[in-house]
């Protein structure tokens, strides 16, 4: 672990991505996809436990943090497309894909997407807190709900401050870009393809009623290479304790190494 504090900036080329430790000592990058209205500084306490050698890139979506003045997207095949062209400068060290919940989706699509345009692979992909793209919606959907039910299911996924959902302006905010990104999740069109030849991580959390580890666990049907799957303690957005994060990322590293 380096104690150095990471180098930060954007993408000159790209408001897409955000890369930390990205000096002359990365020898490897991992694309982090945001979960349901995340940005990518949710990722930011991770480059310094992934340390000096290991490039920390995160997806920026629009319509969250810098991008909050943009228009969130909501079609899953747009959004794919469009990360395929901002993503492929960054394919040229050892890479690896992680998304939590809707990043999880996002990221499974894209490297379906990079096999089908015959572009590089990444070595592995991590996924966490969402049930495998080939199990049934869940009823009912979130993106159909009034504001008042989804802000309802929205808090009851924790990790949600309640300065944002008691402040009128930021809880129009935040509906507006969990509702879009809800729309992606649930109006994705899954078609059946061969599984990837990558190996899977999945994870997933003990009090998730979202997606429980039978649901996770169907995720092992999504590759021909290997699979493995861990139970960490506590609820859909556990990831940001420190604790469980440090779990989390120490599977991870056990994979980048």
């Amino acid at each position: 672990m380096s104690t150095a504090l990471p180098n930060v900036e954007s993408l000159a080329s790209s408001k897409w991505i955000f890369r930390w430790n990205h000096g002359p000592h990365a020898k490897k990058r991992i694309f982090c996809f945001p979960w349901a209205g995340g940005g990518a500084l949710g990722y930011r306490p991770w480059a310094d436990i992934l340390g000096n050698d290991v490039e920390t890139c995160a997806i920026q979506l629009p319509g969250r943090e810098h991008r909050l003045r943009e228009e969130p997207i909501t079609d899953l095949s747009e959004l794919v497309t469009i990360l395929v062209e901002e993503m492929d400068p960054l394919f040229d060290l050892p890479f690896y894909f992680f998304g939590h919940s809707l990043g999880s989706i996002i990221a499974f699509e894209l490297c379906r997407a990079l096999r089908r345009s015959g572009k590089a692979q990444p070595n592995h992909l991590f996924v966490s807190a969402i049930s495998a793209p080939q199990a049934p919606m869940h009823q009912p959907l979130l993106h159909t709900m009034c504001d008042s039910d989804l802000l309802s299911e929205v808090t009851s996924f924790g990790g949600t401050p309640k300065a944002i959902t008691n402040d009128a302006e930021m809880r129009a905010l935040i509906l507006k870009l969990m509702r879009a990104d809800f729309t992606i999740l649930e109006k994705r069109n899954y078609c059946q393809e061969k599984p990837l030849d990558i190996g899977i991580t999945a994870f997933a959390f003990g009090d998730d009623h979202r997606a429980g580890a039978k649901d996770v666990s169907g995720w092992r049907d999504q590759t021909s290479k290997n699979f493995d799957m861990h139970i960490l303690p506590g609820g859909h957005f556990s990831l940001k304790e420190q604790d469980v994060r440090g779990q989390l990322l120490s599977e991870v590293l056990k994979r980048l190494d």
